[in-house]
């Protein structure tokens, strides 16, 4: 049973990993089309702030893992 349990925990990290990189794309896109200077560093601000999410969920997985 704790399997099982160990089982859709990684699968539900996935996918919020995955809801996190398809933010970052968004995000990018965003930074791209900005028209201020102000605006492409909220977007780069928060793409940064993404990606630190991404690291700390895969290091967070990776201890469980252990």
């Amino acid at each position: 049973m704790l399997k099982e349990n160990l089982f859709v925990r990684r699968d539900y990290l996935n996918i919020s990993v995955e809801k996190l990189l398809n933010k970052i794309e968004l995000e990018l896109q965003e930074a791209k089309k900005a028209d201020t200077e102000a605006r492409l560093r909220e977007s780069i601000y928060s793409i940064k702030t993404l990606c630190d999410l991404v690291i700390d969920e895969k290091l967070e997985k990776s201890k469980t893992e252990l």
